[in-house]
């Protein structure tokens, strides 16, 4: 249960099912009456069984240093599901939700979706009608069947890879990482952390198949030092030095390393410059 979403279901009179039903074909329909919103967003989608949270902040806050207007979509919520959906760092309001509601209910949403579903459409609508620059989308459970894989993201990230949820995504690390190779999409670059071997297996079989470009940590790209890091990426022949994070960790090194990544290919595509003192802010 999604903590603040029957409130609205109530006052606009929209049934969805608070079960978990994994597949897109409910959501694609949804979209289509709303007329694709997600198809109008630059995104970064990212999968993983850790360190979703962690990477999506980290890359948060570097967009939003380089002056981009950021939109984010997490799970599950804090406090309740305002917070789940944010751009630059603020909750949807509750006049913002009303008006995505009251559209919901006028295009005839009422009954197709389930609550994830359902708040998946929110977030890509109150995207698309703040004109943010890039959408960091956060899966709710798996990747390859997961509701927010509707999109076609600048970039993949996969952070980490373990069991999870086994009834929906299988009992074994390769089932699992096929489900989260799943957000992997044709000639687009994949980012993956530090993954068992046989995950691994999945997700280079997974990007050779489809010709998506893919970044591991440590073999293309690391995050090196102790107190002041420096960042190099292999592909990009990129390197940034004297850089210090405000989360501390091994894994949160990882995190900020695919961050940096990701980030670089973000700016590929919205043709701005990646500035080294502007990232060392951020991180």
């Amino acid at each position: 249960m999604i903590p603040g979403l029957e409130h609205y279901k109530i006052k606009w009179k929209i049934d969805s099912d608070r079960s978990i039903k994994p597949g897109l074909n409910s959501i694609q329909q949804a979209l289509n009456l709303l007329n694709n919103p997600e198809k109008s967003l630059q995104i970064v989608h990212l999968a993983g069984t850790n360190g979703k949270g962690s990477t999506l902040s980290f890359i948060d806050s570097i967009c939003q240093g380089h002056g981009l207007t950021v939109g984010k979509f997490m799970s599950p919520c804090i406090l309740d599901v305002h917070d789940q959906i944010q751009i630059n760092g603020l909750p949807i309001t509750e006049q913002e939700l009303d008006f995505i509601f009251d559209l919901f209910a006028r295009s005839g949403l009422s009954g197709m979706l389930t609550d994830f579903e359902l708040l998946t459409c929110a977030a890509f609508k109150h995207f698309e009608c703040n004109n943010v620059d890039i959408a960091l989308i956060e899966t709710g459970m798996g990747g390859l069947y997961d509701s927010t894989n509707v999109v076609t993201p600048i970039v993949s990230i996969i952070t980490s890879i373990a069991l999870e949820h086994t009834n929906f995504l299988g009992d074994t690390i390769p089932q699992i990482a096929t489900h989260k190779a799943g957000i992997i999409k044709g000639s687009r670059p994949v980012i993956v952390g530090k993954l068992p071997t046989e995950a691994y297996d999945v997700v280079r079989q997974t990007a050779q198949t489809v010709q998506a470009l893919l970044y591991i940590y440590n073999e293309h790209f690391t995050l090196t030092g102790d107190m002041v890091e420096t960042y190099t990426n292999n592909l990009t022949q990129m390197e940034f030095t004297s850089l210090q994070r405000g989360l501390i960790g091994e894994h949160q090194r990882i995190n900020a390393a695919m961050a940096i990544t990701a980030f670089i290919e973000v700016a590929k595509v919205l043709n701005i410059n990646v500035d080294a003192k502007l990232i060392q802010q951020a991180l």
